[in-house]
């Protein structure tokens, strides 16, 4: 076996655009390679916030990603968010356009559950895009004041120092 460096997809963390740099690689004799992934955490991490930031709409293998990276079963990310899990599994396998009101609240949930994670300040700059977003929600009234309240509080609670840290959606 031989040991060298390259690069190489990575379809295992379920996003499809994503390739590994200068990862070490094991190559056989019959042409079998096996790649070495250090840090999986840590890597799917910076993936959750490179999905979270990302500029353009969310996709449902998106969706899932960061359901799965934050530990949620289908079922109690689309209670979490607001949705009969019969569609969420629709959005995720793409067989229904995701809305642009969910993609904003997919997006501030996981970004907020992310800062949570790694003790950092949800950014004081995401509070107008959640302010916005209850105002056109056609969720309930329960749903909003709950990830309101909670996000809310978990950015005065950590005050703004670090918040530069935490990516967040645009």
């Amino acid at each position: 076996m031989k040991r060298a460096h390259g690069d190489e997809p990575y379809p295992e963390c379920g996003l499809d655009n994503v390739v590994l740099v200068n990862v070490p690689v094991w190559e056989c004799r019959n042409g079998h390679r096996d790649v070495q992934v250090p840090a999986v955490e840590q890597l799917h991490d910076v993936l959750a916030q490179a999905v979270v930031s990302q500029s353009w709409p969310l996709k449902g293998q998106d969706i899932r990603f960061l359901r799965k990276h934050l530990g949620y079963s289908v079922r109690h990310f689309s209670d979490v968010i607001g949705l009969n899990y019969v569609t969420l599994s629709k959005f995720e396998n793409e067989r229904s356009a995701i809305p642009r009101k969910l993609n904003a609240l997919v997006r501030l949930f996981c970004a907020q559950s992310l800062c949570e994670r790694h003790n950092r300040p949800l950014p004081t700059r995401l509070i107008p895009l959640l302010e916005q977003l209850e105002a056109s929600l056609d969720m309930g009234h329960d749903l909003r004041m709950n990830t309101s309240s909670r996000l809310r509080r978990g950015s005065r609670s950590q005050g703004n120092s670090g918040s530069k840290n935490c990516q967040s959606p645009p």
